[in-house]
């Protein structure tokens, strides 16, 4: 008789528990917010640089002020949000594809809307070979550059080469428009230059330098590297906008400068 009502205590206690643990799930299930989803990571643009509409004598703005307009402005782009492919001359004005190459020293590959939150003219923006977002205003491109960190040089690379833009009021007058220094020989400043390049630029580079002049052709355009004395090279790629890189050895070191020819 004891031992039958210690079974009934028993049972009555594992009903009695799992009773409180049901009650308390759904207690906990009260308090989950509804409609709530995880958070979405953005990626952070940063201002680049800012430049006039190519062949058009007016704007609302200088260039000094179109440079410190957003000189701090940090934007935000959730690349997972909808997006659409642009139309170049409708959204900004027929040839603007082609001024925005010409200026960023690259060609454009993928260009795709997306709309955001934000005010004009960062309301709609358009992303850029996976790297730049560019927005427009006042007769002004505005172009933010996306922050990587596996992009950032080591202390020991920024030593030993040295980047910096030149800002360019007219390209058809001034075609130099970057200028870097190199501690060291055509060689190992060849490597660092190659590296650090836009990727757009590789494809038609040699990944190792020759020490003979060289002339091929790549995607119908033709890429020249030409020696000089010994103390220079000026590696040319010919096509509707031409480029050249100029390196010149002074002092145990190398400058390379950037030239770009319009058309």
């Amino acid at each position: 008789m004891i031992l039958h009502i210690r079974y009934i205590i028993i049972s009555l206690l594992l009903v009695f528990n799992c009773k409180q643990d049901e009650t308390l799930k759904q207690q906990q299930q009260k308090l989950i917010p509804v409609g709530v989803s995880k958070s979405v990571e953005k990626e952070n643009f940063i201002f680049f640089k800012s430049f006039q509409f190519c062949n058009s004598p007016y704007a609302a703005l200088t260039s000094e002020e179109a440079d410190k307009i957003y000189l701090k402005k940090e934007v935000l782009l959730n690349k997972e949000e909808k997006r659409e492919v642009i139309d170049w001359n409708s959204f900004f004005f027929e040839g603007a594809k082609k001024c925005v190459e010409s200026v960023l020293k690259q060609k454009i590959n993928t260009a795709f809307l997306y709309s955001s939150n934000e005010n004009f003219p960062f309301d709609t923006m358009v992303y850029l070979n996976e790297e730049y977002l560019l927005t427009a205003q006042d007769g002004f491109f505005f172009v933010f550059e996306e922050q990587k960190e596996s992009s950032k040089l080591t202390s020991k690379q920024t030593k030993e080469y040295t980047c910096k833009e030149i800002d360019v009021s007219n390209s058809y007058e001034e075609p130099l428009y970057k200028e870097c220094h190199c501690n060291s020989d055509f060689n190992k400043c060849y490597s660092l230059f190659y590296k650090n390049i836009e990727a757009g630029y590789k494809e038609f580079l040699l990944e190792k330098l020759s020490r003979k002049d060289t002339v091929f052709f790549r995607k119908g355009n033709k890429v020249e590297f030409k020696f000089y004395r010994g103390d220079s090279l000026r590696i040319s790629i010919i096509e509707e906008v031409g480029e050249e890189f100029l390196f010149k050895n002074e002092k145990n070191k190398t400058v390379i400068e950037f030239y770009s020819y319009l058309p």
